[in-house]
């Protein structure tokens, strides 16, 4: 039941009704806007935070699942600029393509900037929710491994998995607190199993530092 208070399974993570949750291009930017006049702060700034707990201890989580993979080919969606790539491209000198995506066009500038250094990565403008060529199971059949620190930000969560590829590496985090760009909310681990278990084989789910955030290392079955 998406628009009810639990999933399906009965035991599944609080969802929201789609118009409680600023989600379209537009909207978000327009709300970020006045979120950085009320607070007298930049995008810059507001984007340096990514970088700092309670995101820190998450992304080492999710660079050390990573990296125990080995992966070629990485697409990570919905990005919060290239901290997490960063860590990855790092960590895993092997990879031969990484993309790196969001639908903001100035999320996309600082993460292009952050990166420029790595051949390996491919910064593009994309919507993890298009159901478009791009995010066409053909064309995801290309990478062996997804990642993506905004999972709670996805209306069609697990839709977008059941495009993935059978048998590629999915390692993603969702936040334990609610805000007014996610869906749903994740209190416990079993909630993430009852949401996603039939899709995916789950290897570990960990806490970060401020318990906060849960990382959860998968493969598509």
């Amino acid at each position: 039941m998406e628009n009810g208070r639990k999933d399906a399974a009965g035991d599944g993570p609080r969802t929201k009704d789609p118009s409680d949750v600023i989600h379209e291009p537009d909207a978000l930017e327009a709300y970020l806007d006045e979120y950085f006049r009320s607070e007298r702060t930049t995008f810059e700034q507001w984007v340096m935070r990514f970088a700092m707990e309670p995101y820190k201890s998450r992304n080492r989580l999710m660079v050390n699942a990573v990296r125990l993979r080995s992966p070629r080919r990485v697409f990570e969606f919905a990005c919060a600029a290239g901290f997490l790539a960063k860590g990855i491209l790092e960590a895993c000198p092997a990879i031969e393509t990484y993309t790196i995506s969001n639908f903001s066009r100035r999320m996309l500038d600082v993460t292009a900037q952050q990166l420029s250094k790595f051949k390996a990565c491919d910064v593009r403008l994309i919507d993890a929710e298009d159901r478009g060529d791009v995010m066409h199971p053909s064309r995801l059949s290309l990478y062996d491994l997804f990642v993506t620190t905004s999972f709670e930000h996805i209306q069609h969560d697990r839709e977008l998995i059941e495009r993935f590829p059978t048998g590629a590496s999915f390692v993603f985090s969702v936040a334990c607190f609610d805000d007014v760009e996610h869906f749903r909310v994740f209190t416990h681990e079993r909630q993430i199993r009852n949401r996603y278990e039939h899709l995916l084989d789950i290897v570990e789910i960990r806490h970060n530092a401020q318990r906060s955030k849960m990382v959860v290392t998968s493969r598509r079955r």
